[in-house]
């Protein structure tokens, strides 16, 4: 559960944190930073004397929880499962911290420029500069908290990437991980769409919510109309990477998508449009370009670029957890409610 833990909560847009968490998820998913502690918080754990709240791991776990399906739920998932993943939000926040606290002791600093680089990006997820406003005061902290989660997060990249450096892989690696997992490289049904997004952040008012809303049903019209979709996209999506293709997504496997997305995508023929679809990360309007069966093997050709990351993301974990557990000897771990 660990690694699956790591992936859904972060998210591809993330920087990785020590594991779990990193700035941008404190933020949107409502986690507040550590800066703002009270002399009565109470305590999850103290890693060589710093706290960790408890009310960090508790955000954390709903935040996971409410991207599983029916996550609301709750009686459907067993306790002791529930206070598994608390103990795995917990243990990977210890190391993230011992990280922090190791590169620290090592003099290692971040220059503001890329501090506010990525700042910016969080911003980004905001239509609005108000709207991000608005988000730190319900969250009750600041921008400067956040932005010192940002050198934080930084910072223990910086140290792992010196610790770590390049990870070779070779053809042969390649080769032999594709021939051992070969079931990770069938072939599901997919589809071909493309589309545009009017980003709702969570939290975000229902003011903005209906702005959003009424700027993507103009939209829509247009496209009725006979406006270009693509040039449409590049102009005014708010998917940046997507926007520069004219909104295409390529050929996107069942299950990978939006349930809300995919579910209105299957909907449609071969070059129709949606109406105005509404996920979790905003308005969506869609358009199909295309259908393709599963049930085939992928190609090494077709993957190798896929199974390079794989190999090398798993040899980086593998000296990171070897780091991390060197850390820990060396550490003083104090659980709270022990």
């Amino acid at each position: 559960m660990r690694v699956a833990l790591r992936s859904r909560v972060l998210g591809t847009a993330c920087m990785r944190f020590g594991g779990v968490v990193c700035a941008a998820v404190l933020l949107l998913t409502g986690v507040q930073s550590c800066s703002e502690k009270t002399l009565e918080e109470r305590m999850a754990v103290r890693v060589n004397g710093v706290g960790i709240p408890e009310r960090r791991v508790n955000m954390i776990f709903d935040a996971y929880m409410a991207q599983l399906p029916g996550s609301f739920l709750f009686q459907r998932i067993p306790e002791e499962a529930q206070a598994e993943l608390r103990r795995q939000i917990t243990e990977e926040l210890i190391d993230q911290e011992l990280l922090y606290q190791e590169a620290q002791r090592r003099g290692i600093a971040i220059p503001d420029s890329l501090v506010a680089a990525n700042m910016r990006r969080t911003e980004s997820f905001y239509r609005l500069e108000r709207q991000f406003e608005d988000r730190l005061d319900e969250l009750g902290v600041t921008r400067k908290n956040v932005e010192e989660d940002h050198r934080k997060a930084l910072v223990v990249e910086t140290y792992l990437d010196e610790q770590i450096g390049d990870v070779p892989v070779s053809e042969r690696d390649i080769q032999a991980y594709y021939e051992g997992n070969q079931a990770q490289f069938i072939c599901r049904d997919a589809i071909h769409t493309r589309h545009m997004l009017f980003r709702v952040p969570s939290g975000a008012s229902l003011e903005d919510r209906i702005e959003a809303f009424e700027q993507a049903k103009e939209v829509l019209a247009g496209l009725r109309a006979g406006e270009d979709f693509a040039g449409i996209a590049k102009a005014v999506s708010q998917d940046e990477q997507s926007a520069a293709r004219g909104g295409d997504l390529g050929f996107v496997e069942e299950g990978s998508l939006a349930p809300e997305y995919e579910k209105a995508a299957n909907r449609l023929q071969t070059g129709e449009i949606s109406e105005v679809v509404k996920t979790s990360f905003g308005y969506h309007i869609i358009q199909l370009l295309g259908r393709r069966k599963g049930g085939d093997l992928k190609t090494l050709d077709e993957v190798r670029d896929t199974v390079r990351i794989l190999v090398e993301r798993k040899r980086r974990q593998q000296q990171e957890d070897k780091i991390v557990k060197e850390l820990r000897r060396r550490s003083t771990l104090r659980y709270e409610n022990a």
